[in-house]
């Protein structure tokens, strides 16, 4: 055995006790500045805290990561160099019930300083829910740390491990629970309190500067596991193992394989905003019972084939207005014993099979709608032409709003008065140019007072307008247009007929027999071509709007060119234009208010840049009563 003096573990344990003073190890070693009673004096003139001795953190065996000391704590070491005390090992902190906060200039106790604790990491100072629908947690944080020992008069250990809650996260997370979480069908869920009943010494806390918490209870019959963030998001497991989890911001779950989630009870999802579903292959609903769906507005399904729907009993289809089934192909309705009741106000033609399967021809027409409905749908892409007109950048599709399948040209009214400003009898108006507070205006006449769908019509419409500049279509196109555009109309053997006259003759072959306009030869695909700040299309959707304005756009097209009435039209294509439903999706969804408008998704990206942009303009989003 070695028996020289100095030799290291063999002239003697020589301990110390002290109190940190600064932290911030340049090596990162998790080193702290101790100040050592009766090594050091308390007199920082004589030895400041830069001039004290770094002391090594011992750390367990099972933890490699720095331990949580900080400026202030009592901690108790030894020096591994003995009785040379110049290499002092820190061991643990000394846990005690501190009962005053010496000045910072003086030593033994925090030294930081005003500007240091601005820096400082620290609890929030509150949370609060907004209130608004998709909106975080609003942080309001604490203007400085304070020096520690932060609590005086009462032990240093946490005070969640002493089953003292004052002043918490178990406060705070009362205040934030939701309580009465309506559910659909009736009834409501509430967000349960922390199941929190702690009894010292057998809950295990760690609690760090900033307000991060993590507990391992053992607390007899209230055992919990409970991890939680500063800004309130939390997961606890209670002692039954009810598990809470609650997320005060947005939440990922990002899953690369199958996912299966089984629920041996009630599933309630109450949503406040929109849900979006999709998915790349089927999708499966199995009920055992009843399938109950209430919408506050339509109820929309598109399929790319077959709607097909069954039941092992009656079938009930009622509606508190009218009923209408248009079909391209033949109309069939199937039963033992069929009867259509009086009272019919839409023209019908197919056919309805008896008892026996034999054909019964009905045919039904009305005076009062002397055509089909008007479906507001996509274009119909399986057209060359309208496929590749889509394509052309900066181009509109002439049917934004296209009534493609209404194959019958419509009627002009005989009843309806001729607009406030009609168009000259030869239908020349020059080009109108407005501004963007024309559309303001209609939307407060119109009482729209939602701020994002004010927004998104202000947008849409810019766009389709080029500024709410081009209120008519332009159609001065040259030959290797109209044969590029409208392959199926022209061919090299007639197109050059439908040149050289400023556009007038070929819009009449390219839009006849379709959008309820009338053969080549009526002129009605040039008379009825898109104008407005909504680009209204087709003499079936003039025959619409003049209905609902009670004004003859059918005999004076260029009426709806007026500013006041592009506006007014456009903020009426939203609310009832379509197949008189109008627009029923979310006004923040501007892909969902492209396709309505569009058709499609053309000019996305600027629309959406004008959508951000018209968000921001107060006189865009404010309602304003006086200002009609």
């Amino acid at each position: 055995m070695n028996t020289e003096p100095n030799y290291m573990g063999y002239d003697g344990f020589v301990w110390w006790m002290g109190v940190v003073e600064d932290r911030i190890d340049p090596l990162k070693l998790g080193r702290c500045r101790v100040r050592i009673a009766g090594a050091h004096t308390a007199d920082k003139s004589i030895i400041p805290t830069n001039a004290l001795p770094w002391a090594h953190l011992m750390l367990p065996v099972t933890d490699s990561s720095m331990l949580m000391v900080k400026e202030g704590d009592y901690v108790l070491g030894f020096y591994l160099d003995g009785a040379n005390a110049q290499h002092p090992v820190l061991m643990g902190i000394l846990p005690g019930i501190p009962d005053q906060l010496l000045p910072n200039n003086v030593g033994f106790t925090d030294p930081r300083t005003s500007t240091d604790l601005t820096s400082a990491p620290r609890p929030p100072a509150s949370l609060a829910v907004s209130g608004l629908a998709g909106e975080p947690v609003a942080i309001t944080e604490t203007a400085s740390a304070s020096r520690y020992p932060t609590n005086l008069n009462e032990p240093t250990i946490s005070r969640l491990a002493r089953n003292d809650s004052t002043e918490t996260i178990i406060a705070t997370k009362k205040t934030l629970a939701l309580k009465s979480i309506p559910i659909a069908g009736g009834g409501a869920f509430s967000e349960p309190d922390s199941p929190y009943a702690a009894t010292y010494p057998y809950n295990r806390v760690i609690e760090s500067e900033s307000g991060h918490v993590i507990e391992i209870d053992d607390t007899p019959t209230k055992e919990r596991i409970h991890i939680y963030h500063r800004s309130g998001t939390s997961i606890e497991i209670g002692p039954d193992g009810t598990y809470i989890s609650r997320v005060n911001s947005d939440k990922y779950d990002v899953i690369l394989s199958d996912n299966n989630i089984f629920v041996n009870g009630d599933c309630n999802l109450t949503v406040n905003k929109n849900i979006n579903m999709k998915s790349g292959a089927d999708l499966n609903i199995e009920v055992e019972n009843n399938v109950n769906i209430k919408a506050g507005k339509s109820v929309n399904i598109q399929t790319g084939t077959t709607l097909s729907m069954q039941s092992q009993g009656p079938s009930i289809l009622q509606s508190q207005d009218s009923v209408t089934v248009f079909s391209e192909g033949t109309t069939i309705l199937q039963g033992s014993t069929s009867q259509i009741q009086p009272g019919i106000t839409a023209p019908i033609s197919g056919l309805l099979l008896g008892a026996a399967g034999v054909p019964i021809k009905i045919t039904s027409v009305i005076a009062e709608h002397p055509t089909p409905p008007l479906p507001v749908d996509q274009p119909d892409m399986t057209d060359p032409g309208n496929q590749d007109l889509a394509a052309r950048p900066g181009t509109k599709v002439d049917l934004d709003h296209p009534v493609e399948r209404y194959t019958a040209p419509v009627e002009t009214p005989t009843d309806l008065p001729i607009p406030t400003v009609a168009n000259t009898a030869s239908n020349t108006v020059s080009t109108v140019v407005a501004t963007g507070d024309v559309m303001v205006r209609a939307m407060n006449r119109a009482n729209i007072q939602d701020p994002t769908q004010r927004a998104m019509m202000w947008a849409q419409t810019n766009h389709e307008s080029g500024g709410f500049k081009g209120t008519i279509e332009s159609t001065s196109y040259r030959r290797e247009t109209l044969l590029r555009i409208f392959p199926k109309y022209f061919t090299t053997e007639n197109v050059d007929q439908y040149v050289g006259d400023g556009g007038v003759k070929w819009p009449s072959r390219a839009y006849g027999n379709r959008m309820g306009n009338g053969t080549e030869a009526s002129g009605d695909g040039y008379t009825y071509r898109g104008r407005g700040f909504i680009q209204l299309t087709g003499k079936a959707n003039y025959l619409l709007a003049a209905k609902s304005f009670k004004q003859d756009f059918v005999t004076y097209p260029d009426a709806t060119r007026t500013p006041d009435l592009a506006a007014d039209i456009a903020v009426w294509f939203f609310q009832k234009g379509g197949r008189g439903s109008g627009y029923r999706g979310s006004y923040g969804d501007i892909l969902s208010v492209t396709k309505f408008v569009n058709g499609g998704d053309i000019g996305l990206t600027e629309r959406a840049k004008l959508f951000e942009t018209a968000k921001t303009k107060s006189e865009v989003t404010t309602y304003n009563a006086t200002l009609i």
